[in-house]
């Protein structure tokens, strides 16, 4: 524990300032994802099935930006990379405020805000990496994620004081977003005091990053030769349109499954802040008993995603609140064991100067995901929770979306020897103690009683 802590102190400064501007980011990113296909459906009057796949296009044009900006922000580095987006992201959400009509929205979901988006995601990621070394990495990854969900929280509850304190004058969505915009103008302030800097494994001293430019082909050719990175693109694309997608239907559809059946003004995201307030609570001591030191992160994610897909199911057999507390709590716990280690393999598996590109390639399968979530959403809505009428089968909804998350930990465990760069059978095994012996025995002593060799399959 306290070797731990005393690694984290020892990173500079700049991973605070990331850190920071990965709550004003995710402050904003959660209090949209929030009120998105409610925005939608009450100001513009947009059907569940429209509003959905609007949230989908969404997630898919952050993907189709960020594959194009990846190489760009590889060559301008970390710093520029985070104020362009920061600049990109305000503008778009401070339009998302006062847009009056859907041409015009349509243009701001499809351009300005996700060009931003693709970009300070992405490299707050990257930042992480660039910032620390082999011996604080993944305790970095836990506190961003730890962060991540700080912001969750806080959004929601904005949120609900917001409806408390204005709902009765008619709708109060653009009024919760411009309060959320300000994180923005917090977040492109930070971003103008970083350093590109790198630090160095060992000593922790930093020096100044030497940026390399080269030609985007070149960058996502250099990257696509990599095995690791095809292999990381399988399970990202497992765990993302598997499990990954219970986290979308959770902004686009739980908002309006829930306030069908408890009423136009219950307080949705009060259960939804379960999630973030359960890792803000258990995720300090799940980073601090290590676990990636006792099982491998394959293993860890095929737990992890198991027990997150069988929640669904809670809400599937009851639509009472009581079941979606249980339901996204469940969720939660498996979450914290899979999430934190598959935002770390995201960054990992690129070289040094190459990982915006990598993030931005390998992050296609969570915005299919998104695509996924939005356009099966508003199906489910129609058939089984319409507007109109009484919502008697919301459960068959969540039933629905478990059955797709379980194929996540299943395709895992079916696929591990081709997916898992870590793996070794047990002849690979007895091989390789043997070569160790012989290598560690002197001439012609090959047969030296078996020295205590640790073959270690943790993969971060």
């Amino acid at each position: 524990m306290t070797g731990t802590a005393s690694a984290l102190l020892k990173a500079p400064r700049e991973l605070s300032i990331i850190l920071a501007c990965e709550f004003a980011d995710s402050f904003s990113t959660f209090a949209l994802d929030y009120v998105f296909v409610l925005f939608l459906s009450s100001i513009f009057s947009f059907s569940d099935q429209l509003a959905g796949w609007l949230y989908g296009m969404y997630g898919l044009m952050v993907l189709v930006y960020g594959v194009v900006l990846g190489p760009l922000i590889d060559n301008i580095g970390v710093k520029w990379a985070l104020v362009v987006g920061s600049i990109f992201a305000t503008v778009g959400r401070l339009s998302m405020v006062f847009v009056s009509e859907a041409a015009l929205l349509l243009v701001v979901l499809w351009t300005v805000l996700p060009m931003g988006v693709a970009m300070t995601s992405n490299v707050l990621k990257l930042g992480i990496r660039r910032y620390t070394t082999k011996a604080n990495r993944s305790p970095a990854f836990d506190c961003s994620y730890f962060t991540i969900n700080c912001a969750a929280l806080s959004s929601a509850v904005l949120l609900t004081g917001t409806r408390a304190c204005a709902s009765q004058y008619g709708p109060y969505y653009r009024l919760y977003l411009l309060l959320a915009f300000s994180c923005c103008l917090i977040q492109f302030i930070l971003a103008c005091c970083l350093r590109e800097i790198v630090v160095r494994e060992g000593t922790h001293d930093v020096r100044d990053f030497c940026i390399e430019a080269s030609h985007p082909a070149e960058i996502i050719k250099g990257v696509c030769k990599s095995p690791n990175f095809w292999k990381f693109v399988g399970i990202s694309l497992l765990i993302c349109t598997g499990v990954g997608t219970c986290l979308r239907h959770f902004g686009s559809t739980f908002p309006k499954t829930f306030t069908r059946v408890n009423g136009p003004n219950a307080p949705f995201e009060l259960v939804l802040s379960i999630n973030p307030l359960l890792i803000m609570s258990m995720m300090p001591l799940v980073s601090l008993s290590r676990l990636n030191h006792y099982m491998p992160t394959y293993e860890l994610l095929v737990l992890g995603s198991a027990i997150s897909a069988l929640s669904m199911f809670v809400m599937g057999v009851s639509s009472s609140i009581a079941a979606a507390v249980i339901s996204i709590a469940l969720f939660t716990v498996g979450e914290m064991i899979w999430a934190p280690r598959f935002l770390e393999m995201s960054v990992m598996v690129g070289e040094e100067g190459r990982e915006g590109t990598v993030i931005a390639l390998t992050g296609f399968p969570k915005f299919i995901s998104r695509l996924l979530a939005g356009g099966s959403s508003g199906y489910l809505l129609q058939r089984y929770c319409p507007q109109q009428g009484i919502c008697q089968s919301g459960g068959m909804v969540w039933s629905l979306i478990g059955l797709l998350a379980v194929t996540t930990p299943v395709a895992l465990l079916t696929l591990r020897k081709s997916l898992d760069t870590n793996s070794r059978t047990p002849c690979d095994t007895e091989t390789a103690q043997v070569l160790l012996k012989r290598q560690a025995a002197p001439s012609g002593q090959d047969d030296l009683p078996s020295r205590n060799v640790k073959l270690s399959s943790d993969s971060t």
